[in-house]
């Protein structure tokens, strides 16, 4: 029999990356996803988790926290604190 494959565990910063890469717009989610090698389905997951999350979170960005931190940490499923530069 042949070994079963195995999933690939994306870091959170790499998710943040193509979810915003996708919010931009400027690229198709097909052409996102054939840059990064995810497939089109996990961009447009990640692009909506990023703007549920973005609603949450305007409020730690307004306070002056690092966005791109507190999606980071939203994607490792922990509750994001305020970051200051």
């Amino acid at each position: 029999m042949s070994e079963a494959k195995k999933r690939k565990v994306h870091v959170p910063e790499f998710k943040a990356k193509v979810g915003l890469e996708a919010l931009r717009g400027v690229k198709t989610i097909n052409e996102i996803g054939q840059e990064y090698g995810v497939h089109p389905v996990q961009v447009v997951q990640w692009k909506k988790e990023i703007q549920e999350q973005a609603k949450t979170q305007g409020a730690l960005h307004k306070q002056g926290a690092n966005l791109f931190h507190a999606l980071t940490l939203t994607f490792q499923g922990q509750p994001p604190q305020p970051r200051f530069a």
